[in-house]
């Protein structure tokens, strides 16, 4: 007997896969590949700046010269183009001395930094400035910080100013002079710096005696209300009392004329009275001398009653008088 092998069934080579057509369907054409591609980039190039902003662009990390400004814009997709907006209006506060928020949780009195005055007395300030962006190029790359470098520079011209400064007037009139002092210090400060900012205003929230003193302080304030009362009511009672005296001495100086007026002009009647008498006299110098001698009579003896006879009724006259009634 022999052997016939079993070869089975036979083995074929695995036929090729199939060649697809190019205009097959499963296959997205290019006009689709370049719609998703621009909406792609609309979507992420698209980019609008409100009416109170600029936009600083970084295309390949590089910042592009000019800002872009209120409106609708399209660059590139994102990652290729950065945009950074900045509300140029804005009105921005920095703290000076005590870090931000510090008063909102009542800690002022002690984290405002001590200044020596110029008296050498310790004064603890601080204070807020308020600036804007002017220049969005040096706002965005001058400072890393750039708040708080405003800040220090406020605080760096507030001690200068102090320095120069007594504690009473810190305490009292110097706020107003200070402010505006440290707020144009910082802006040289800031405009030397190229930081890009315009100063608006400097407020001085705290100025106080250091807490060791301060019942010291108050003391001394209480003293300097005291006296400053003590002379407003002397100045109250010298308004009152002055239009007084001025209307009395004009009374008195309108009489002393009025009388002084009056001694004149009877002075003046007297001299002229007598004049006339010593004309009258040089002519008759009897008639006068009589008259006069009656005129000094009647005043001299102005009770007593007087019988004056010429000579031819003198012989005559009975001048025996009747006595006097009982």
């Amino acid at each position: 007997m022999h052997y016939v092998p079993d070869h089975g069934p036979p083995i074929r080579p695995p036929a090729p896969p199939p060649v697809r057509d190019a205009a097959s369907p499963s296959r997205p054409p290019l006009p689709g590949l370049a719609a998703l591609a621009v909406l792609a980039w609309l979507a992420t190039g698209l980019y609008t700046v409100q009416p109170n902003e600029q936009a600083a662009v970084r295309r390949f990390g590089r910042l592009l010269p000019e800002p872009r400004g209120p409106g609708l814009h399209l660059g590139l997709p994102a990652g290729l183009d950065r945009v950074t907006r900045v509300r140029l209006h804005e009105l921005r506060r920095a703290p000076i001395g005590a870090p931000a928020g510090a008063r909102l949780v009542g800690r002022e009195s002690t984290l405002a930094p001590e200044h020596l005055a110029g008296d050498r007395n310790l004064v603890r300030l601080s204070g807020v400035i308020q600036y804007r962006v002017e220049d969005l190029r040096a706002f965005l790359f001058a400072a890393a910080d750039l708040p708080a470098i405003v800040g220090n520079l406020a605080a760096a011209a507030l001690g200068g100013a102090v320095a120069g400064l007594g504690v009473d007037d810190l305490l009292t009139v110097a706020r107003t002079a200070l402010q505006e002092h440290v707020r144009a210090e910082t802006q040289s400060a800031a405009d030397a710096l190229g930081l890009g900012v315009r100063v608006a205003a400097v407020t001085l929230e705290e100025i106080a005696p250091p807490v060791e003193v301060a019942e010291a302080f108050r003391d001394v304030a209480a003293a300097r209300e005291d006296r400053q009362r003590t002379v407003n009511e002397a100045e109250g009672y010298a308004n009152r009392v002055r239009p007084q005296a001025r209307g009395e001495a004009d009374r008195l100086r309108l009489q002393a004329q009025g009388e002084a007026a009056d001694l004149v002009a009877r002075a003046r009647g007297g001299a002229e009275a007598f004049r006339a008498l010593a004309r009258e006299a040089a002519e008759h110098r009897e008639l006068v001398a009589r008259r006069l001698a009656l005129e000094t009579a009647e005043a001299v003896l102005p009770g007593v009653r007087k019988i004056v006879l010429d000579p031819e009724a003198r012989r005559r006259a009975d001048l025996i008088l009747p006595p006097p009634s009982p």
